[in-house]
């Protein structure tokens, strides 16, 4: 009978400790600053110059809006996208440019290829530097940008860009 109340004793002072330093936690996580999400989030990128980062032919001048694609050689999604763009001749109504990155020059030879045999597209390489100073992690992204030049939006497939 002592062994059980000494169990039960012990008990609970482990849920007082418990309850204590739970108050300790919610003090702590109230001392944390608060999180203001009435400001939405703007990617620093928006309203800068693409060609900063980018060299791209001259045909976006030409246009209200263009929407560069940026792409892996490895991502099947990408390919599947890009081949919807093509056969539903999309890309005439946008003017689109196509970045692509691949690690593998004759990968990348090959896509080309394939893409110059559907379309008039021309491919062009993305590095790894372009790639991060372009914040991109996600493929395929759309990146719209004005006839200057200017990136106005970034979209990625879910956002049906295109």
């Amino acid at each position: 009978m002592i062994t059980y109340i000494l169990l039960f004793s012990l008990w609970l002072s482990l849920i007082l400790i418990l309850a204590i330093k739970l108050q300790f936690f919610k003090k702590a996580v109230q001392m944390l600053p608060k999180l203001n999400s009435s400001i939405p989030y703007k990617d620093p990128l928006l309203d800068q110059n693409i060609t900063h980062i980018l060299t791209l032919p001259h045909s976006y001048e030409y246009h209200k809006e263009s929407i560069v694609m940026v792409m892996s050689a490895t991502c099947k999604l990408c390919h599947e996208k890009l081949d919807e763009i093509i056969t539903k001749k999309k890309h005439l109504s946008h003017n689109l440019i196509l970045y692509l990155e691949s690690d593998d020059k004759i990968i990348f030879e090959e896509i080309t290829k394939n893409i110059s045999k559907k379309s008039n597209l021309i491919v062009f390489p993305l590095s790894k530097k372009q790639q991060h100073r372009l914040n991109i992690f996600l493929f395929p992204t759309f990146i719209h940008i004005d006839s200057q030049g200017i990136i106005k939006k970034f979209s990625t497939l879910a956002d049906k860009a295109i």
